[in-house]
């Protein structure tokens, strides 16, 4: 299917924009970070004084037609789901039907064969929408952790996870412990670490871990807790030990483990340290947490 837009030569609006102007990141933390950071290490662009955002790609096949003095633009109704784009997909169908009270979510297999022929869809370059009609919960499950795990790049890579390592030590600091408890200062840490991420790396885990913090919070029903999440996932959100030493991996998986377990621990007690807009004094100490993470 195709919709045809008609419009005149002379028009330069024929690229596609981006629209709205949704802020996915806290803004507190980000603007403490542009601070603190030199200016080259910005992520805009800018011409003049007005910042510049890359133009996404057109999704659409523009065709001219100089006898008419118009151009035709034909775009498929059926959008292709990029990696990330399912990944979120999976997230939001999982969120709709409610898959954070499901007992053994992330722990039961789905069917195997439909999360092969999804998966392959992805890969391809193939997948739409409709590749959820035949999935269910446990398939859906399935497929996330297997598009986090297998086709895209860990979301905390390995700078971000020497970061979060540093956490617990910098929170010990006693100056830091006149006002603020240390499960405060471990969240506006984490907080400030993940801001520090690629603008879609940031948005995709920030969803990933508010829905795994659902799981958690809904334990009774879902029967997967802190651990039983920090266990699955820490293998899927930082990237793999890289050592050859068995003990050295185990050590380090162990690790993973238990700064994920900090991570939902800190978003329990918490729940809107991603968002949270920071004042006075405790934007006095998120700089000076910035500045010993040098974010």
């Amino acid at each position: 299917f195709v919709f045809v837009v008609l419009m005149s030569k002379t028009s330069n609006s024929v690229g596609v924009t981006r629209s709205g102007n949704r802020k996915w990141r806290n803004q507190s933390i980000t603007q403490v970070m542009d601070e603190l950071r030199d200016s080259s290490h910005k992520r805009t662009t800018s011409v003049g004084s007005e910042p510049v955002k890359p133009a996404k790609p057109a999704l659409c096949k523009t065709v001219s037609l100089p006898d008419a003095g118009v151009e035709i633009r034909l775009r498929s109704k059926t959008r292709k789901l990029a990696p990330k784009k399912c990944v979120s997909k999976c997230l939001d169908y999982l969120t709709r039907n409610e898959a954070y009270k499901t007992e053994g979510i992330f722990r039961q297999c789905g069917d195997f064969d439909k999360i092969s022929v999804a998966r392959s869809a992805v890969e391809d370059g193939t997948a739409t929408p409709a590749i959820f009609d035949d999935l269910g919960t446990y398939e859906v499950a399935d497929l996330l952790k297997i598009l986090l795990t297998q086709v895209l790049e860990p979301l905390i890579d390995e700078t971000r996870f020497m970061k979060l390592a540093e956490v617990p030590d910098i929170i010990k600091d006693p100056n830091m412990h006149e006002k603020f408890s240390s499960t405060k200062l471990a969240s506006m840490s984490i907080a400030s670490v993940f801001a520090s991420l690629p603008h879609s790396d940031y948005r995709l885990l920030i969803k990933t871990i508010e829905f795994l913090h659902l799981v958690i919070k809904h334990e009774q029903e879902s029967r997967m807790g802190l651990r039983n999440i920090s266990s699955v996932f820490c293998g899927i959100l930082f990237a793999h030990p890289t050592t050859t030493d068995p003990l050295e991996y185990a050590k380090q998986t162990k690790s993973q483990g238990q700064l994920l377990e900090l991570i939902f621990t800190c978003m329990l007690r918490f729940p809107d340290m991603l968002s949270q807009v920071y004042e006075n004094e405790e934007a006095e100490i998120l700089r000076i947490l910035l500045t010993a993470l040098k974010l």
